[in-house]
């Protein structure tokens, strides 16, 4: 099994959550909780910070550093482990071909109209695959170089923004509106807990005692780059406009210009945004991997990768053919998947932990190297 550093691995988990709650979070939050938005963040920052402790309690009882699935087949016997997997095989694969689906409305509705999306949809997932055959170790490479480059350029780009805030637009009307605040946090609670790879991505570390704080350091810091994002967004657009806009915060950055020197800074934001999607749709379709091979125990990966890629195409293409399915789906089903596969299934499971002993069993790491 190949192992990663911490900083690989923080730069993977804050690439799995903040690509898609970019797009999303900061519509979805201040609609609900308007100037209040940025105090749900900071709430959906606690239960994220909740969640990780959760991951890295059942993380640290996975002594012998075994693949996920393996440690549970061990602790909790084979009928635990083959439910468990597939369970989060359903959910790696829908996240899969939902965040697919998710960027291939944003290249069509703002940078490639007239391309079709089975296209879009099968270029990417061509880069995706790619990179997923060559192991978590490859994708964790190439994460920490885009995390550098892509954190970076975005946070130059939040400097320049400051000197068109409005700050005042951050003081409620008329108090504070808890039930608001509460509602606003479910959109980022929900790509927060996106940290549930975690689980996956301990056993790859190369210090194994190091989950709870990668998960802390991916936590943090994607809450504070929300938080960020919130605060500008209202204090450059105010609260009303963004909750009728699909993509805020590419609107707010479009409007950085200054004189003829410095002009559609948003297409270089996009260009590097792009680069953290194929991320997190690489770190996604190995789950989606992962999941499938150590629940069904097969021992060539390869074949399947195509198979799969068609499997995650198909849904995205044919589930949500269009940008309102799409919308209606998160709208719908999004809080209660995601609390269901990222909060309840890790606590039952660590539940069960407590009350089962470890036990020292042997396979699974041929599997493992396989999957790198």
């Amino acid at each position: 099994m190949q192992k990663i550093s911490t900083f690989q691995a923080v730069s993977l988990l804050i690439n799995t959550v903040m690509p898609t709650a970019i797009l999303i979070v900061p519509a979805a939050a201040i609609a609900i909780a308007s100037q209040d938005a940025w105090m749900s963040v900071l709430l959906a920052v606690v239960y994220g910070v909740l969640l990780v402790l959760l991951y890295g309690a059942i993380s640290k009882s996975n002594r012998r550093a075994r693949p996920f699935l393996e440690f549970v087949r061990e602790r909790l016997g084979w009928p635990t482990a083959i439910a468990v997997g597939f369970i989060l095989f359903i959910n790696y694969l829908t996240m899969t071909a939902g965040v697919l689906r998710e960027y291939i409305n944003f290249l069509s509705d703002e940078v490639l109209p007239k391309t079709p999306g089975y296209i879009l949809c099968v270029l990417t997932l061509i880069v995706v695959l790619y990179s997923v055959s060559h192991g978590l170790e490859v994708i964790a490479r190439t994460s920490a170089v885009v995390f550098a480059v892509s954190y970076l350029s975005m946070g130059v780009t939040f400097g320049l923004l400051l000197s068109m805030a409005h700050w005042s637009n951050l003081l409620p009307p008329s108090g504070i509106d808890a039930n608001k605040i509460i509602l606003g946090s479910l959109p980022s609670s929900n790509w927060l807990s996106e940290a549930s790879f975690l689980l996956l991505l301990a056993p790859y570390l190369s210090k194994a005692g190091d989950a709870r704080k990668t998960g802390l350091w991916a936590i943090l810091s994607s809450g504070a780059l929300l938080l960020s994002i919130i605060v500008l967004t209202i204090t450059v657009l105010g609260p009303d406009l963004p909750r009728m806009l699909t993509y805020p915060t590419f609107m707010i950055i479009g409007m950085l210009q200054y004189g003829t020197f410095l002009q559609r800074i948003e297409s270089i934001f996009i260009a590097v945004w792009i680069f953290t999607v194929y991320v997190k749709l690489a770190v996604l379709m190995f789950g989606t991997v992962h999941t499938f091979v150590h629940t069904f125990r097969i021992r060539s990966v390869r074949p399947f990768l195509i198979v799969l890629g068609l499997i995650v195409m198909f849904i995205a293409l044919f589930e949500w053919p269009d940008t309102l399915s799409s919308y209606e789906f998160n709208q719908s089903t999004m809080t209660t998947s995601f609390f269901f596969y990222n909060a309840i299934i890790p606590m039952l499971l660590w539940i069960a932990l407590l009350f089962t002993k470890d036990r020292t069993g042997k396979g699974g790491e041929e599997i493992a190297k396989k999957m790198g």
